[in-house]
């Protein structure tokens, strides 16, 4: 039975034509850490740890700690690169055009646009830094440290009677520190080792753009060096288009997206971090699809979405006009009493989050204005099949990470039936404090009050979770923090509703109704586990039918030969060679039996090597299973990835 709920969005008119047309959301990436960064919150006014691959944009704080240097990477050709102890705020991002507020510490600003003005405000004034210049500056409470790299930059800084003077900074010339009242001169570099660690890491990033991909776009062609040794590029046909599609390699079998990591609350919606090196840009660019029993990832897929209606139509851009549109995780939420899950959207379906993160994506609420209804039919989503449903206490939210493999705590016995009937389909996901203190799921259909949460409280001096614990987690598998079962539980069955679920007091005494009631939800389960074993015996059949006709077909086509073959022989007599040996010439007969011969070869040898790559999966999932029950860890293993068929 379809479940279909109603969605009523208060959004303003005027503000939804103008979020229509506007431009791509430009966000950036921590890509390289060593030591720990923080990120301010505005809700709760603290430090919380963040790590690699977590995303940076307008309104950021971002903050390192001692010993400390990190690395952010915007897709307008900017970057920036902190010291240890510095403190950063993005105040905009547009294309070719930044601006910063240095608070503290020593940075690297890089202009590498062509036309764009990188803007880095300080206490003393502001410094505008031109197209493809690169400067250093260094900021405390009194004065600024300034010293071109590469290019000249301007400073407008800022007296205490309120007057402005213009200071023109030279290429490579000395450096200027700035007081509030005078301006004085050094020589060189402001920090050697600094400037030496900045050039190690621009020789690294010129390694890295060597590495060009014929597949992939050109505002993505940053990414090519992590997508080659990592997977290969396939020509697949999906929904009557033909795309080139990437294919990763080295992944578990039953791997898909969404599943290797662990969300991330950044600014109202639900950032997926991955721990794949190529995680980047594969979940938050383009579309995944799943074709002939393996998941692929695309960046060519373009939709013009209606809401509320099912679109098949696709359309490729190539070339220069291809835009690459950043979002959190096309993912669709879903609820169901203390379980939820997501699962990955179909190009065509649309996209709810707090922002227009470019097409195919909607505002999910906004403030006062035109009421505006969208309808979610969860039973019409492509991807249903591939949900990752899990206890809500698993979830990961503002802490630090609970489980990084969602595959080790999702739910097993749940299938496509159960989803539809049971469970409610989220446009975003958001928690609020409840008086036991448990994450609570709505939907802004229930409340219009603002969402308010409160941080954990984090001291930079004593952070637990540092760079290196979080690098260490790429390890499939990997618990980081073990979650206790709470002592009052309530029990539900999965795939049928309970009014009255059981509830664990202490007590020793269990009234007749509560064992009724658990008896109940056991036999539910027991029964939803027996048709999933039938609905696998049943793909089973169908998957020997059709290698059958397969191997059938084959054999067709063989003898279709043979007597196109006997054609050519008959038409066309190899004269030379009837001359030398007459007696040499084969019957039809001869050749007849070594085709038979040759085929029944062909066909015993791929049985064998598809028997013995079974027996190779079987072997990586005893191993796969064996080690996440006694160490947490999946053994690396080349058996354990996936088989799959174009």
């Amino acid at each position: 039975m379809k479940k279909q709920i109603i969605l009523l969005l208060l959004v303003s008119a005027i503000f939804w034509l103008g979020t229509v047309a506007q431009a791509a959301i430009i966000v950036g990436r921590i890509g390289h850490v060593e030591g720990d960064i923080y990120r301010y919150m505005d809700v709760g006014k603290e430090w919380v740890p963040t790590f690699v691959d977590s995303p940076a944009g307008t309104g950021d704080i971002l903050s390192t700690g001692a010993g400390s240097r990190a690395e952010i990477n915007f897709p307008n050709q900017l970057v920036v690169r902190l010291a240890e102890n510095g403190e950063v705020e993005i105040v905009n991002l547009e294309d070719g055009i930044g601006e910063f507020h240095l608070v503290a510490g020593l940075a690297r600003f890089y202009n590498n646009s062509n036309t764009g003005t990188l803007k880095i405000r300080t206490n003393q004034g502001v410094l505008n830094l031109p197209a493809g210049s690169i400067a250093d500056l260094q900021a405390d409470g009194t004065s600024i440290q300034i010293w071109s790299v590469r290019g000249g930059s301007t400073f407008l800084a800022m007296a205490s009677d309120s007057r402005t003077e213009t200071l023109e900074v030279i290429d490579q010339s000395t450096s200027l520190t700035i007081y509030r009242n005078s301006v004085a001169a050094g020589i060189g570099p402001i920090d050697r080792s600094w400037h030496n660690w900045c050039a190690e890491r621009e020789n690294v990033w010129h390694e890295r753009q060597l590495v060009r991909s014929e597949y992939m776009p050109e505002p993505l062609q940053e990414h090519a060096y992590v997508l080659q040794p990592h997977g290969r590029w396939r020509r697949v046909y999906y929904r009557g288009y033909y795309y080139w599609a990437w294919k990763p390699n080295r992944v578990a079998a039953g791997w898909a997206p969404y599943t290797s990591g662990y969300w991330y609350d950044w600014h109202g919606d639900r950032v997926w971090v991955d721990h794949n090196p190529w995680g980047w840009v594969t979940h938050h660019n383009g579309h995944w699809m799943h074709v002939h029993g393996s998941w692929m990832w695309t960046p060519y897929v373009h939709v013009a979405a209606t809401p509320g209606v099912t679109v098949t139509s696709f359309s490729i851009v190539f070339g220069p006009r291809y835009r690459s549109h950043w979002h959190p995780g096309r993912v669709r939420w879903i609820t169901y009493n203390d379980y939820v899950g997501w699962l990955p959207l179909a190009p065509w379906e649309t996209y709810y989050g707090h922002r227009r993160w470019g097409p195919g994506s909607r505002v999910a609420y906004s403030g006062t204005g035109v009421n505006i209804r969208i309808n979610i039919n969860l039973a019409d989503h492509h991807y249903l099949d591939h949900a990752v449903v899990i206890p809500r206490h698993h979830f990961r939210h503002r802490g630090p990470a609970v489980v990084n493999n969602y595959n080790t705590v999702k739910i097993k016995n749940i299938n496509k039936k159960v989803i539809v009937k049971n469970y409610k389909p989220l446009s975003t996901m958001e928690e609020r404090k409840h008086k036991n203190r448990k994450q609570v799921v709505r939907d802004h259909t229930t409340s219009r009050r603002r969402v308010i949460s409160k941080h954990r409280k984090v001291d930079k001096k004593e952070v637990v979770a540092t760079q290196k614990t979080h690098r260490s987690r790429k390890v499939d598998g990997v618990v980081l923090t073990k979650v206790k079962p709470r002592k009052k539980a309530g029990i539900a069955a999965v795939g049928k509703r309970t009014e009255h679920p059981v509830r664990v007091t202490g007590k020793k005494t269990v009234s007749r109704k509560q064992r009724s009631v658990a008896t109940r939800n056991v036999v539910q389960e027991e029964r939803v586990s027996y048709l999933d074993k039938k609905e696998k015996r049943a793909t089973a059949k169908r998957d020997d039918k059709r290698v059958e006709s397969k191997t059938n077909r084959k054999r067709t086509i063989s003898a279709q030969h043979q007597v196109v073959r006997q054609e050519k022989i008959v038409k066309k007599p190899r004269q030379k060679e009837l001359k030398k040996d007459q007696n040499r010439r084969k019957t039809d007969e001869e050749y007849a039996a070594q085709d038979k011969q040759k085929r029944n070869e062909r066909y015993n040898y791929s049985r064998k090597q598809e028997t013995k790559n079974l027996d190779k999966q079987k072997t990586a999932a005893r191993r796969e299973r064996y080690s996440m029950n006694h160490s947490g860890f999946t053994a690396p293993s080349s058996l354990s990835r996936r088989r799959g068929r174009l």
